[in-house]
């Protein structure tokens, strides 16, 4: 049973190698976004490139499996930067291998809308290079109405309980 996961994988991995260039732009950042990549083994740099139309949350995963000695990553960098003349503003970044497993992490930009770009960096270390999938949802940003009914809320609770006891 094993080797027939570890087949599908290869599969998947081999399908999509050549499918993204080492530049993608999604446009307009829609609900659900996601590229899969397959790299030539050493050191890569793949960006993608996207809007955002106003102020929105992101979450972000990428995740490699290294399988065997054929297709790994090592050192992998995921980073959020905001796009804008002069140097580019950074949001945030984490690090990502064949070991950390697929675990989102939330950006919060805090200049709303504009361009925005993923960096990804890492070095492949499989004889065939590596393979990375990375997906990116965009979350609402809740308004201070939205807040401020919640936290009214929660306080109404907290004094029927209150009552409750006495």
């Amino acid at each position: 049973m094993h080797m027939k996961h570890l087949a599908i994988a290869l599969g998947a991995a081999l399908a999509a190698h050549g499918a993204f260039a080492s530049d993608v732009d999604w446009g307009e950042h829609g609900t659900l976004e996601f590229v899969a990549s397959t790299v030539e083994p050493g050191s890569f740099s793949d960006t993608i490139l996207f809007t955002l139309p106003d102020d929105t949350h992101l979450a972000a995963t990428a995740v490699t499996n290294n399988l065997l000695s054929l297709l790994g990553i090592t050192n992998a960098k995921l980073s959020l930067y905001f796009d804008k003349a002069g140097p580019d503003t950074l949001i945030g970044s984490y690090d990502f291998d064949g070991t950390t497993g697929s675990r989102p992490v939330t950006f919060t930009p805090t200049t709303g809308a504009g361009n925005y770009y993923y960096l990804i960096t890492g070095l492949a270390t499989g004889s065939s290079g590596g393979f990375y999938s990375l997906s990116s949802t965009t979350l609402p940003v809740p308004e201070p109405r939205t807040w401020s009914l919640a936290l009214s809320g929660l306080m109404a609770a907290g004094l029927v309980a209150r009552r409750r006891r006495g």
